[in-house]
């Protein structure tokens, strides 16, 4: 008797083990965790950054972020021209190129009278000038003139050593005005033709 309740037990907790599999059996599944490639690049890949396409063939492209295009060099502005109009003009020679025949000079104004003293008592200097006359240079601007062929060159102050006189006119040619010493001191009329020194001569200033 004590055996049958025993085998009766134990055959009910078989059953109910049974029974307890076949109904786990009957859930769903889980949904499983995202461990391929493509939930991998999800998990791991910065925010916002651009994740992969596929192209028309079906092959995956990753997106890129186009960039800045560089600027293009601006062209170079063009110099302006160091010709002078025609007629006379007062002038400093600060370079001579005697092979190529060219002079550059600083213009300047050569004043006399009331506009010497204005223009003198607008640069704080001496009121009257002496000797009556001021030279007024405001603009600093070089100019590179061609000297005409056959231009008559002639000095004055500058061959004082020579003639003994600071205002006898002597000619000359342009490789000797270029080996004079300090040329630029001196001051010299131009005059201009076509764009071309047609005449240099040199000014005595007492």
């Amino acid at each position: 008797m004590k055996i049958s309740t025993r085998l009766a037990g134990l055959t009910g907790a078989a059953l109910l083990t049974v029974l307890l599999a076949a109904c786990g059996s009957d859930r769903g599944a889980e949904p499983a965790s995202p461990t391929g490639a493509a939930g991998s690049a999800a998990v791991s890949g910065a925010p916002g950054a651009p994740g992969p396409t596929r192209s028309d063939s079906g092959a995956a492209t990753r997106a890129t972020v186009p960039q800045p295009s560089k600027a293009e060099p601006k062209p170079a502005r063009a110099s302006a021209g160091h010709s002078l109009g025609d007629g006379s003009h007062e002038a400093r020679i600060v370079d001579v190129d005697a092979a190529g025949g060219r002079v550059t000079v600083d213009v300047v104004d050569l004043l006399t009278g009331a506009e010497a003293a204005r223009a003198a008592a607008a640069a704080g200097a001496e009121v009257p000038p002496p000797n009556d006359y001021y030279i007024s240079n405001i603009s600093t601007r070089l100019r590179t003139l061609p000297v005409a062929a056959g231009a008559p060159i002639t000095v004055n102050v500058h061959a004082a050593a020579q003639t003994g006189s600071s205002t006898e006119n002597v000619g000359t040619t342009l490789p000797r005005l270029a080996a004079m010493p300090d040329l630029e001191q001196g001051l010299f009329r131009l005059t201009v033709l076509d764009g071309q020194l047609t005449r240099i001569a040199e000014i005595y200033l007492p």
